[in-house]
This record gives C-alpha cells, sequence and structure tokens, in this order.
C-alpha cells in the first residue's frame, strides 16, 4: 500500500467518517493483511469486508475553536 494511497484515505475519512475501500487483491488472506495495514496506518476502525470491499469509520476530530 503505497502513501499517497493511504494519504487519500486518511483525506477521505477526515471528511466522511465512513468509507468504503476496494481491496482489487484476489487473495483472501493478502485482503486481511492490507486491511489491517490500511486501518493501523490511519488509526480506522474496520466495520465490515465484504469480499472485495472494506468499510472503514473513523470519527472526526473535535474542533476545538471556543
Amino acid at each position: 500500500v503505497s502513501d499517497a494511497f493511504i494519504k487519500e484515505v486518511d483525506r477521505a475519512l477526515s471528511d466522511h467518517e465512513l468509507i468504503k475501500v476496494r481491496l482489487d487483491i484476489d487473495d483472501r488472506d493478502a485482503r486481511d493483511e492490507m486491511a489491517d495495514g490500511i486501518c493501523a496506518r490511519t488509526d480506522a476502525a474496520r466495520v465490515q469486508r465484504l469480499g472485495k470491499t472494506l468499510v472503514l469509520w473513523r470519527p472526526k476530530p473535535e474542533d476545538d475553536e471556543e
């Protein structure tokens, strides 16, 4: 998984909290490893993996502007 891909997933999670990511790998074990790596590098929780689709969730950071 490239740094550019992780950066884009991180940006999408910051904007939307809940996203879907397509893991276009045929090997089931490799998909699980990739999903674990994405979760670890983005500090996101795996909500579901159905086939080649991974659903991730990470709460939006609260704005401390008062």
